[in-house]
């Protein structure tokens, strides 16, 4: 029986440091909005420790954050920056961006025997591109249309400022645009976002639009040449792929293309002019943060140390007073 004794002692020894388990602090100290189907849901993988709140679609998501219902909310930056939503951005703001950027490019097709001067003119373009983010007209172009700062940085495009303006080949492309042999032709499709759009009057409008003419502009400028310029619109991604690869359609194309879409779709991409991906945004409502890594800081793993302390000495006290009793009464 003594053995018994002895082996409930350590037993019950064992259950009581067992309850001596380090608090957690911070646990769900944050509550998440995302999308169901949107990439935010499987990011939010990562971060258990954080409530996570799904929402059907992105109206009824922020909605749900401008009155209060949780803290964040994780969604496309062309959804939760757009201007031209239904919603009063003015209640709420983007912190910063979550996981991968996204950056998109200006995209030409390959030179061939028959059609040269495509990958000069993209060089154009580029240095186009870099001269308007030198001269601050990117910003100006940028904020018409989204409500955050842009996330292009110099790295972004100076190289294509330091390489500075193709010289024009005799017969190429870029030579056919300055001697009017042909309109330059840019090329994009209704995103449905600030990107591009098609307006109230049936036209095109958007980030891509304006700063296609920007463009049109500076290369006109520079070379000391006025052409013709216009836009060409297609309904899909794919009619611009096409629109590209048909020589006599399109110059080069501003559509939301990503360098790994345009060199999957057999074309050539350039410097980025914009940058998205995963946002979070945040409310009038919304808890005050330091930055946007300490929302998802795990909860640190903390100890009482007066409670901790008193507890071992009770645990101490109780083990003593069991072996002394086994000691008196033996059995």
């Amino acid at each position: 029986m003594r053995g018994v004794h002895s082996n409930s002692a350590i037993l019950l020894i064992l259950v009581l440091l067992s309850a001596v388990v380090p608090a957690q602090a911070g646990a769900g100290e944050y509550s998440i909005g995302v999308v169901e189907g949107t990439p935010a849901v499987s990011y939010m993988h990562d971060y258990s420790h954080l409530d996570e709140i799904t929402f059907l679609n992105d109206g009824m998501a922020i909605r749900g954050l401008i009155n209060g219902e949780f803290d964040f909310l994780i969604a496309d930056h062309l959804v939760l920056a757009d201007i031209t939503g239904n919603f009063d951005y003015n209640e709420m703001s983007i912190l910063g961006g979550v996981g991968e950027s996204r950056k998109v490019v200006p995209i030409v097709r390959s030179d061939s025997t028959e059609d040269y001067g495509n990958i000069e003119l993209l060089q154009a373009v580029n240095a186009a591109i870099a001269e308007i983010y030198q001269s601050g007209e990117y910003e100006i172009l940028y904020s018409t249309w989204f409500t955050d700062m842009s996330n292009i940085q110099e790295f972004d495009y100076i190289a294509s400022l330091n390489d500075g303006w193709p010289t024009v080949s005799s017969g190429g492309r870029l030579e056919k645009i300055l001697n009017h042999d042909k309109e330059f032709l840019a090329c994009t499709y209704d995103q449905s976002n600030g990107l591009s759009s098609t307006g109230d009057e049936g036209i095109m409008i958007g980030f891509e639009i304006d700063l296609a003419e920007s463009i049109s502009k500076k290369i006109a400028e520079h070379y000391g040449f006025d052409f013709g310029f216009r836009v060409i619109e297609n309904v899909e991604k794919i009619g611009v792929v096409n629109e590209l690869l048909n020589q006599e359609n399109c110059d080069f194309g501003l559509a939301g293309f990503t360098s790994g879409e345009a060199i999957t779709n057999g074309l050539h991409p350039g410097i980025p002019y914009y940058s998205g991906g995963m946002v979070i945004a945040a409310s009038t409502q919304s808890p005050i943060v330091e930055s946007v890594a300490s929302i998802f800081e795990a909860p640190e793993l903390i100890e009482d140390a007066d409670s901790f302390d008193l507890r071992l000495i009770f645990i101490g006290i109780l083990a003593i007073f069991i072996v002394f009793r086994l000691r008196m009464n033996p059995i």
